[in-house]
């Protein structure tokens, strides 16, 4: 969001820096009230697997309406990337999920390759978001289309859903499982 985000507001909807910086900013907010929320759902539906995708598949969802709606009203947009913000949340699970799946012995490396992971992925969609936007020509001002845009959105649509459908595969450890191992 922090990438697009901005640019996405200003160039397509024309909101001043300020309007879109406070849109960005109360998506982060929205991201921490998400960690709140989505923190304690493990133990309440003994899952970690599927809020983390269940979280995805509704960041998916809103990339799709973007990449798919011609010029929406200006609500949506910014209803979509503060929802964004609160449903990314979601793959903090990620990493508790990950940490179940390791021995104890094997936890620090195992997470900081998870954690490796996740970064090198961001990494790698902060510059292909940068090409995809980046192959449309620009306006006589300088700014992208809404077609540059809606372009990226589609690509990061089928980049999640190919993520969420190998992340799908992986065993899921119940936070009810670990307990009881935990306490024998």
């Amino acid at each position: 969001m922090g990438l697009w985000g901005g640019p996405f507001l200003r160039e397509v909807y024309g909101l001043s820096s300020i309007a879109a910086g406070n849109v960005l900013l109360s998506a982060v907010i929205a991201y921490q009230v998400g960690i709140l929320a989505f923190g304690p759902l493990d133990r309440l539906l003994d899952t970690r697997k599927w809020i983390a995708v269940g979280g995805t598949m509704m960041v998916i969802s809103l990339l799709a309406v973007l990449a798919i709606v011609s010029r929406p009203p200006v609500w949506l947009p910014i209803g979509a990337i503060l929802a964004m913000g609160f449903f990314s949340a979601s793959s903090t699970m990620v990493m508790t999920h990950g940490r179940g799946i390791f021995p104890d012995r094997l936890i620090g490396r195992g997470v900081a390759t998870i954690n490796t992971s996740v970064m090198l992925g961001v990494a790698c969609m902060q510059t292909l978001s940068g090409i995809i936007v980046g192959a449309f020509e620009p306006l006589a001002d300088g700014a992208r289309s809404e077609t540059a845009y809606r372009a990226l959105f589609g690509v990061l649509t089928v980049v999640l859903m190919v993520a969420v459908a190998i992340y799908s595969r992986s065993q899921d450890v119940k936070p009810s499982d670990e307990m009881r191992k935990a306490a024998a």
